[in-house]
């Protein structure tokens, strides 16, 4: 299974030089699997910016206007959606929001974002059974975060940074667990105020979580 590729998307205008890419971090399936992307950290760093497409949920060779700064205009159950048509590839942005679907098409990478799937984060599609489910406590913590976990199998908990770097990792028995992971690495220190997506994973299926550390 390929884990990553590149996806370019035409940018009109924003606040970071046009010269460079922006990386965001996601999970990369195929076939029946499904695209998720864990995007609003990333695009609330860049503030507002345009996305010039032919048709982004919108007339037909309008520009739409996105204002990232708000979480509610990328929902955190957003998913990137990957199909092949005849042999054409073509990307959809499903927000969950009353059902609305944005097509995005693939312009000539000139400047581009670059969707880019690190191989650290995984969560199954809608066509694979569950045998694991994790639970976090409380989504924003200032200290330890507390999960309710299950697993068919002796699993493993995982922590990653918004980059896709793991930074803390944990053996989990099987059936149901609680476990209070302490904000930390690996090396016991104290990781910084930000989003993390945590996995628990048994060797059959895995699920993910994300939870923001306040400091």
């Amino acid at each position: 299974m390929r884990r990553l590729f590149l996806l370019t998307a035409l940018i009109a205008g924003w606040l970071v030089p046009t010269a460079s890419a922006v990386d965001f971090t996601g999970i990369c399936f195929t076939g029946r699997y499904t695209i998720a992307i864990d995007s609003v950290e990333f695009l609330t760093q860049l503030g507002w910016f345009k996305l010039t497409t032919p048709d982004w949920g919108g007339d037909s060779l309008v520009t739409d206007s996105f204002d990232f700064t708000a979480v509610l205009s990328w929902p955190e159950a957003g998913r990137l959606h990957m199909l092949v048509n005849g042999g054409e590839t073509q990307f959809r942005i499903d927000t969950l929001e009353d059902g609305v679907w944005y097509t995005l098409p693939l312009p000539p990478p000139s400047p581009q974002v670059k969707f880019c799937l690190p191989n650290g984060i995984a969560g199954p599609g809608p066509a694979v059974a569950a045998t694991v489910r994790l639970q976090p406590d409380k989504t924003v913590a200032r200290g330890p975060v507390g999960f309710r976990l299950s697993a068919a199998n002796p699993a493993r908990f995982e922590v990653f940074d918004p980059t896709g770097r793991p930074v803390a990792s944990m053996p989990v028995a099987a059936g149901a667990v609680r476990l209070n992971w302490s904000a930390t690495d690996a090396q016991g220190r104290l990781l910084p105020a930000g989003a993390y997506l945590c996995r628990l994973s048994d060797g059959l299926g895995q699920a993910v979580s994300r939870v923001v550390i306040a400091r």
